[in-house]
């Protein structure tokens, strides 16, 4: 919470709203109970988290890593990820001077280390060029 205090919750159900999901909490039946948790951060145990396919990632373990190409040279660090309907996108920050978006695909993101914050990157002639 905004104030340091951490609560525990229990998630009676969601739905989607305007591209945004809305949780409602156990015992939380008003707007009135639901102010209690305005500015608040829901965070979900690694543990109860679902578990993933290989090549598959949480939005949390790709946001931060440092992008490399194929010589090893930095090309920035991921900001974002953005949506797109199909193959995601990751918009790479290079020192604040520029911006990259490179497909979050196999054939390009060769390799994706996430315990390292590292994403070794093949790209197609062209790309860092846009």
């Amino acid at each position: 919470m905004p104030d340091g205090d951490r609560l525990t919750v229990g998630i009676a159900g969601h739905w989607f709203h305007k591209g945004r999901v809305i949780f409602k909490f156990t015992g939380c039946d008003t707007m009135t109970d639901a102010e209690r948790y305005v500015g608040g951060r829901l965070v979900v145990d690694g543990f109860d988290a679902d578990r993933l396919k290989q090549d598959e990632y949480y939005e949390h373990q790709i946001v931060g890593s440092e992008v490399l190409d194929s010589n090893g040279n930095s090309l920035g660090v991921v900001k974002r990820l953005m949506r797109t309907g199909g193959t995601d996108v990751l918009v790479v920050d290079r020192d604040g001077s520029r911006e990259y978006l490179i497909p979050f695909a196999s054939d390009i993101c060769t390799e994706v280390d996430v315990g390292a914050k590292r994403i070794l990157i093949h790209p197609p002639e062209g790309l860092l060029d846009l």
